[in-house]
């Protein structure tokens, strides 16, 4: 007996979560492998597909003869938004039949966005932004769904919860020819029958980028997709079978400066803890960046593992060096310890090279650190330090300095 499996959408490998398995084509090809009992001579001679939805049979092949081990969707218009389930089964060369094995994922691309841009009404450089809204929902929703563009990158919360654990989102692109916009599926569960509150924090990222570094590499040049970091995001709720635009970013959002006091992705970050509270501002319409919007089906960016250092020097007072061993994609993560006042400054330098005498190798020298280092000053009253640590810093690393902790 033949069996399907090891399932492709679009020649993508379907594993992990959601966000691993978001489409961007109407017509898909779904592909497998066949796995054979091992007898000689077994081959498949014809398959069947079936796709569906929560409620509905969007297609189904029927049997096809065939010993291709893929085919284009030939169905229903996919639903956006919505968990969309196929199988399928194959038939050997002797007519014996498979048993249905399938997977699943999630079609994104919409054919009209209808939410607006926002952006502050008071607009700092290098400070990061905090985009709310309060919104009430009537029952809680049986699923729901999130696209939202944040440029350059964003960080959702959804009743002060995260809405996903992925980095640097949206991807980078010349948002002046695309903007990619990120779908989050399977939120009903942070959602809740009554009050509700959305945060989005947007860093600048590759959207206003006023580093040395990028003044020089562009030749002075203008960058064409430079701009204010704006803000747009649309929220579905499902109800009855029945889906609908719960919120989208309008002029009724406020926004406020958030503990990330600076941000650059050359010239690093300012994280002051002790910040707690904060002036809330109005928003303003912002003009689109001109890009379409298209839906981000690339992997995202997520935490892989944990690496424990190799070695730990001490090169002066209050100064380590952190040897990891390996160059790697990532960031340092800190454990405070108890005894840290209120104040007490740590920073945080990134570097893959060392100096003969085991000092930081810096580069070129830029405006604020060195080129191809991140810097981090961090006024921590307690461990949430970490976690806005995690959210901003991303960069390959092999040293790291840490500066005024005991480690």
């Amino acid at each position: 007996m033949i069996k399907p499996y090891n399932f492709r959408i679009d020649y993508g490998r379907l594993t992990g979560d959601a966000r691993y398995r978001t489409i961007s084509v109407k017509q898909p090809v779904i592909s497998w492998a066949v796995l054979t009992d091992g007898k000689c001579g077994s081959f498949q001679s014809e398959y069947r597909i079936i796709v569906t939805d929560s409620k509905d049979t969007l297609w189904d092949s029927e049997w096809v003869q065939s010993k291709e081990q893929s085919a284009k969707y030939e169905g229903k218009p996919l639903p956006v938004g919505e968990k969309i389930c196929f199988t399928v089964e194959v038939k050997d060369d002797m007519g014996n039949i498979s048993r249905p094995v399938g997977d699943y994922f999630y079609y994104g691309q919409v054919d009209e966005w209808n939410a607006e841009w926002i952006a502050s009404s008071k607009d700092e450089v290098r400070k990061a932004v905090r985009f709310s809204k309060n919104f009430c929902l009537k029952e809680k929703p049986e699923d729901a769904y999130l696209m939202v563009c944040g440029l350059g990158y964003h960080k959702v919360e959804i009743n002060g919860k995260c809405a996903d654990e992925s980095l640097m989102d949206p991807a980078y692109a010349d948002y002046s020819k695309t903007c990619y916009y990120v779908m989050m599926p399977e939120l009903a569960d942070k959602l809740q029958a009554g009050e509700n509150k959305i945060d989005c924090t947007l860093g600048e990222g590759w959207r206003r980028l006023d580093s040395d570094f990028i003044t020089m590499a562009s030749g002075y040049r203008k960058i064409p997709f430079a701009g204010v970091p704006q803000l747009t995001a649309q929220l579905f709720v499902k109800n009855d079978g029945v889906w609908r635009c719960a919120l989208k970013t309008d002029e009724e959002w406020t926004c406020s400066f958030a503990a990330l006091t600076s941000h650059n992705l050359y010239d690093g970050d300012v994280y002051d803890a002790r910040i707690k509270s904060f002036e809330m501002m109005p928003v303003v319409k912002a003009e689109a960046p001109g890009g379409k919007m298209t839906v981000q089906s690339l992997e995202p960016i997520r935490k892989k593992e944990v690496r424990k250092p190799l070695s730990i020097t001490s090169i002066g007072q209050g100064v380590y060096v952190v040897d990891f061993g390996v160059n790697v994609a990532g960031f340092a993560a800190l454990r405070m310890y108890e005894g840290m006042t209120a104040g007490q400054e740590i920073e945080i330098k990134y570097s893959e090279l060392l100096k003969e005498d085991g000092e930081f190798y810096m580069g070129m020298p830029s405006r604020k650190t060195s080129l191809g280092t991140f810097k981090d000053e961090a006024y921590p009253v307690n461990s949430e330090v970490r976690a806005a640590i995690e959210n901003v810093i991303f960069g390959a690393v092999k040293y790291s300095v840490d500066n005024d902790i005991a480690v």
